[in-house]
């Protein structure tokens, strides 16, 4: 029995062995064999399946790298950029895979492919051209990412590239349109400035302080956005906004402003006439001294124009069926609104509707008139009611 059970042991052994050089030397020698085979019909995924069970035997390690580096020489042919970009970066620097890689990463930014021309420098270990992977960098921040601030900052790593100072003046336009869209005016007139007349750079250097002094003239001050207009073209425009009329408008308004205020009620009288509708004989009430009420103010306009605005009001009398009966009186009164484009109101009349008039007289005085008839259904009467009040700035 002792001797069976050593046989046993010896054969078991042996066994294990046999087993053991199989798997780890005959079979892995076996799949190196079958890569290499694959190898050779340019069958490179069957090579790569069969180098990997073989990893650790021979130059298998290195016949992967090998294959890659050939799948991405065919993507290469083929213009299969982002296929051989994947299998150049398994090669893992393989001969002259930098080369290659960089060779593409070139031929992708002369097709504004540059994000996927920078995944091909970011797989270089030692960058031959870096100056072309920051203008890739700087393209693609401007151009995919509108990130106009980092491509203005990598442009400049790269002023050696050809293209690289136009298309700086590119985001410096961009960064400067961005600028005013935000109402940063004096940051975008910088960047302008630095477009160096990059399409029309030069007149929106000129449009941010038009629209600087456009806000400040929209917040009511005005004398400061007039300075600003001053140092522009005087027959600069922007959206139909021309500078002179802005500036002509500012002094315009100075010398309408006088006019805005209170006015005093200076003289006033309102009558009213009951006649008869067959004889013609009339009958009349009269009233004078009364107090109405007046006032103007004086605004500028956005398109440099200036505008009048305000109410008169006075007083006249009322019909209740029988005027010799129950006379009474009530008020009336205009609103007006007029845009002027010149630094005079001229005398005249400044509104008129439903038988009331305002009149401009000049020398800051105004008259409210009205001028009704038959305001009444007395089948015997018609009434002639009239009232005039003047105002005037004291």
């Amino acid at each position: 029995m002792g001797n069976k059970k050593k046989i046993y042991v010896i054969i078991s052994s042996i066994v294990v062995i046999l087993l053991l050089l199989i798997t780890l030397v005959i079979l892995p020698l076996y799949h190196l064999y079958q890569g290499n085979t694959a190898y050779a019909k340019a069958e490179y995924d069957v090579a790569i399946q069969q180098y990997a069970k073989a990893l650790g035997y021979g130059n298998a390690s290195k016949k992967i790298n090998s294959s890659y580096y050939e799948k991405g020489k065919i993507n290469l042919s083929l213009e299969e950029y982002e296929q051989a970009i994947e299998n150049l970066k398994n090669a893992n620097g393989y001969e002259d895979t930098d080369k290659l890689l960089e060779d593409i990463a070139l031929n992708l930014i002369k097709n504004k492919n540059y994000s996927l021309a920078i995944t091909a420098y970011e797989i270089i270990k030692n960058i031959e051209q870096p100056t072309h992977y920051n203008y890739a960098i700087a393209c693609s921040a401007l151009e995919d990412e509108n990130d106009y601030k980092k491509a203005i900052e990598t442009f400049n790593l790269c002023l050696d590239v050809e293209e690289a100072s136009e298309k700086i003046k590119v985001a410096y336009y961009k960064l400067a349109k961005s600028n005013v869209s935000e109402k940063e005016y004096i940051q975008a007139k910088e960047n302008f400035t630095m477009a160096n007349g990059y399409e029309d750079s030069a007149y929106m250097i000129n449009v941010c302080d038009f629209l600087r002094a456009e806000d400040l003239w929209y917040n009511g001050s005005y004398e400061s956005a007039v300075e600003i207009y001053k140092n522009l073209p005087r027959d600069f425009s922007y959206e139909d906004i021309n500078v002179n009329n802005k500036i002509n408008g500012f002094n315009n308004y100075k010398k309408l402003k006088e006019l805005e205020g209170y006015y005093e009620t200076t003289s006033s009288d309102y009558h009213v006439k009951q006649v008869h509708r067959s004889t013609g004989i009339w009958n009349g009430w009269d009233n004078t001294g009364s107090n109405g009420s007046f006032e103007i103010e004086v605004s500028l306009l956005q398109n440099g124009n200036v505008k009048i605005h305000g109410s008169a009001e006075g007083r006249r009398y009322t019909n209740y069926s029988s005027i010799s009966s129950s006379l009474r009186d009530s008020t009336f009164g205009v609103i007006f609104n007029k845009e002027l484009t010149t630094n005079t109101l001229s005398p005249g009349v400044l509104e008129s509707y439903d038988s009331k008039t305002l009149k401009y007289n000049g020398n800051n005085k105004f008259t409210l008139s009205l001028n009704e008839v038959d305001n009444s259904q007395d089948v015997y009467f018609k009434y002639v009611y009239t009232s005039n009040f003047v105002f005037t700035k004291q």
